[in-house]
């Protein structure tokens, strides 16, 4: 038998087992959603190296702004009044509540939106986190694409 739990560790799992049943259930830790990857487009791009228990907390927020920086992840239209976050902010937002509800700011969202832009702000610059923090802003979500994120090989 495998660690507590009572899981064999030869037995079958999935990848959406250890994320979902396991990593999500047993470690309030939102940033996952930032470094496990599904392989499609809209994902967060895969580490060229794995994630080490030493450097984990560095390597988190490091995916994190990666992610963000990445119009995958995060785009704004000051002139428009809009903001433009992933579809995985949509699916996960929950996860955000405990670690990341501002006790004030972020005006016109819902506290899981403000969870999640509270969040955000976290890894970009400090004029957008102002902007972020201000409201008066529309949050959308980027249509996400679940074609296989394949590299094109050079003819």
């Amino acid at each position: 038998m495998g660690p507590e739990g009572g899981q064999p560790l030869w037995g079958k799992t999935s990848l959406n087992h250890l994320e979902h049943g396991i990593i999500r259930k047993d470690y309030s830790e939102p940033r996952i959603h930032v470094a496990l990857v599904c392989a499609a487009s809209s994902c967060p791009a895969l580490p060229s190296s794995a994630f080490t228990a030493d450097a984990l907390d560095g390597q988190l927020d490091e995916r994190a702004r990666l992610y963000l920086s990445s119009p995958n992840g995060l785009r704004v239209d000051r002139a428009a009044g809009r903001v433009f976050v992933s579809s995985i902010f949509k699916w996960f937002g929950e996860d955000f509540v405990p670690g990341f509800s501002p006790a004030s700011g972020f005006d016109g969202l819902k506290d899981k939106e403000r969870a999640v832009m509270n969040f955000i702000a976290k890894y970009v610059s400090d004029e957008l986190r102002g902007f972020f923090s201000g409201g008066g802003y529309d949050l959308e979500y980027i249509d996400y694409d679940w074609s296989l994120n394949k590299q094109e090989v050079a003819p």
